[in-house]
């Protein structure tokens, strides 16, 4: 491993399982980011093989990586368990939807419940209870097992109340996970459709570290000098008297906090006991105060060259990221970049760049994952995968209209239906099937006459289109 290299912190290490000797817990201390394995040394008096041992054993525990900040570093996924798919989540249901009166045991009810609360966000293995693996003789006797509760034969002439439209969208899923994994195409296509589903969070979480890592980044930059030795003389120059460490901690943050405006405030004591520094002798001040703005004075030109050296480190871990195709590491290394003083004109075009070619990424997985949900008609699924889609993209208006079809047929909220509607049509008024969508949900609103307006307007675009003619027939025979 090269003296070169910056190690830093990626977990909160449990110190008691790294089992670190008291030397090796101070070099760790010295782990910031920042400095270089070589830096680290010279700081502490130890050889450089000292810190790359230790350094190795960190990183092996997954505590400390050495990678480029771009490159996000996980362990290896544990094993898979031993048993079978993990069961269903239950009790997510509300009291007083256990205390309804039919014709249903308490376990019965419990039993239709958990799976109705599961339907929606279950994939069909989980929800039938088997293994990825499991054959078609399998799966057929686990859906028999499973659908026997909801079943609406057994129910016959029972009073079920609220229950029964549960138990019938529970034995419509079941159904439906029945003849997609009995399918050999069928359920070739919906295991193509999960690893969709797995690489989209995937590409959801690795854009939501951009946000830690800034933060990281700039917490390192003011610990580090907080940690100078400058700071450490003019918290507790020669001629104090002798503190406490608590004291000389509390009177170094304060003192940061006066040269940093505030962006790094003291911490409360750290025990009930600690008393607070003693406030400054008003001749003190006055005799300190130059000192003080000096140092505030090289503290602000320190911390400007620090920054721009941060901003170039992620920003050539952002080009490294983009010249092997990870658009994701590289956009969230150039959003560390930006996030510092003095980044030039090319490095934010190519942020912007990376970001863009990021977005079009995720937007591409959520959008074969919504054309699945749509063809299999799940649509509150393709709601939120559209939404997600019209989110990412606000001036494809296609993916517009989808989300607004995918939200009306999921029922959902037809307000955000009609906005992703107005968009698509604002950015190609022509495509007549944006005008009847939008019309839809016009009519699914009871808004009839705003309906039958955007119909006039689609006719007199496409006099001879059908489903305009047919739509507008019957709004007028309704009014």
């Amino acid at each position: 491993m090269s003296g070169t290299k910056v190690p830093r912190l990626i977990g909160t290490p449990d110190l008691k399982n790294l089992k670190l000797t008291a030397v090796e817990g101070f070099l760790m201390s010295r782990i910031n980011g920042s400095l270089t394995i070589a830096q680290i040394a010279s700081e502490t008096g130890q050889d450089v093989e000292a810190v790359v041992e230790l350094v190795d054993k960190l990183e092996k525990a997954y505590v400390v990586s050495t990678a480029p900040p771009g490159q996000t570093v996980r362990p290896p996924a544990p094993p898979p368990p031993p048993v079978g798919p993990k069961p269903i989540p239950t009790g997510r249901y509300k009291p007083a939807e256990l205390a309804e009166a039919c014709d249903l045991d308490d376990d019965q009810k419990k039993r239709v419940l958990d799976l109705f609360y599961a339907v929606s966000d279950c994939d069909s293995y989980r929800l039938l209870g088997v293994a990825r693996e499991a054959d078609k003789k399998a799966i057929k006797r686990a859906y028999y097992e499973v659908a026997a509760a909801v079943h609406p034969d057994k129910f016959f002439r029972k009073n079920l109340g609220a229950f029964k439209a549960k138990m019938e969208a529970v034995f419509h899923r079941l159904t439906e996970a029945h003849d997609t994994l009995t399918d050999k195409v069928k359920r070739a296509e919906y295991d193509a459709y999960l690893e969709t589903v797995g690489d989209t969070q995937e590409l959801e979480d690795a854009l939501s570290h951009a946000a830690a890592d800034v933060a990281a980044a700039q917490e390192a930059l003011l610990k580090e000098f907080l940690d100078s030795k400058e700071v450490q003389a003019a918290a507790a120059p020669s001629r104090a008297p002798m503190m406490d460490r608590a004291e000389l901690t509390a009177r170094r943050q304060a003192l940061a906090a006066r040269l940093t405006g505030g962006a790094m405030r003291p911490k409360a004591p750290t025990s009930p006991g600690t008393a607070p520094p003693p406030a400054a002798h008003p001749a003190q001040s006055m005799s300190t105060s130059e000192a003080v703005d000096a140092l505030k004075r090289r503290y602000e030109d320190k911390i400007s060259a620090a920054k721009l050296a941060q901003s170039r480190k992620y920003a050539d871990a952002a080009a490294a990221a983009m010249a092997k195709g990870d658009v994701v590491g590289a956009a969230n290394a150039y959003r560390v970049a930006m996030s510092f003083d003095g980044v030039d004109a090319e490095t934010a075009e190519r942020a912007q760049e990376a970001q863009q070619k990021a977005t079009e990424t995720l937007a591409e997985s959520y959008t074969k994952q919504g054309t699945y949900e749509e063809r299999a008609e799940r649509w509150p699924e393709a709601a939120r995968s559209w939404s997600r889609v019209a989110q990412l993209k606000p001036n494809d208006p296609l993916g517009l209209d989808r989300a607004a079809n995918a939200i009306l047929k999921a029922e959902g909220d037809k307000h955000q239906a009609a906005e992703y509607a107005k968009r698509a049509i604002e950015l190609s008024p022509d495509t007549i099937a944006y005008r009847l969508t939008l019309a839809s949900i016009y009519v699914a609103a009871d808004l009839n006459l705003a309906a039958k307006r955007e119909l006039e307007l689609a006719a007199k675009l496409a006099p001879n289109n059908v489903a305009v003619q047919t739509m507008l027939k019957k709004i007028q025979k309704s009014a």
